[in-house]
């Protein structure tokens, strides 16, 4: 009886478990500001580099266990780069390096209070197209590059989300650097509007 029990039990709470599963697809879009740490010859004394404001769109699937946490794949086109300032004998040239991915994160929601939300995962992204000014430079950055990112949300109820974001890279964006910085890396902070169905 006392086995009997206990297996009813547990089946009741995987029910009540399963109960609070909540699955939601939705849409996504925002702002970038990103900036690449490098990713130039020219020595660093003669470059600086500064943030290019750009944007982000793309689908997302949530799923929800428990009320409490929230598993979040996404799949974005974002748009992305620098802005470089190159002086010269005093003479200051600008340029914007941009540069496309099809952005995958994955984010792990924790809901502490009501929709109030913190989020931290990894992201992968594929490179689609970089741009030099109106050079093509794709075959001189790496396909793919990876990034940690952090940030706070605010799910309503009625299916509405906005999100803030920092994604740091952690690998490098331009093959075979041979730049003064020891690194290329990407770093970007996001603003994003979201809707689930």
């Amino acid at each position: 009886m006392k086995r009997f029990v206990i297996i009813i039990a547990s089946v009741c709470l995987s029910m009540t478990s399963f109960a609070q599963i909540d699955f939601k697809l939705g849409v996504k879009g925002g702002l970038n500001m990103s900036k690449i740490n490098g990713g130039s010859p020219v020595p660093s004394s003669l470059i600086e580099y500064k943030s290019l404001t750009s944007g982000h769109f793309g689908v997302l699937a949530r799923l929800k266990l428990l009320g409490m946490v929230a598993v979040q794949p996404e799949v974005l086109y974002s748009m992305q780069g620098t802005t470089k300032e190159i002086t010269i004998l005093g003479i200051t040239t600008t340029k914007d390096v941009k540069t496309d991915y099809v952005q995958v994160p994955v984010m792990i929601k924790y809901y502490p209070l009501l929709g109030f939300n913190l989020q931290a995962g990894p992201q992968v992204g594929f490179l689609t197209k970089a741009q030099d000014g109106d050079d093509d430079v794709k075959d001189d950055y790496n396909s793919t590059y990876y990034a940690v990112n952090m940030g706070l949300g605010w799910d309503l109820p009625f299916g509405l989300g906005v999100d803030a974001r920092y994604s740091m890279g952690v690998s490098d964006v331009v093959k075979d650097f041979k730049g003064d910085k020891k690194d290329n890396r990407m770093n970007m902070f996001t603003v994003a509007l979201s809707y689930c169905f």
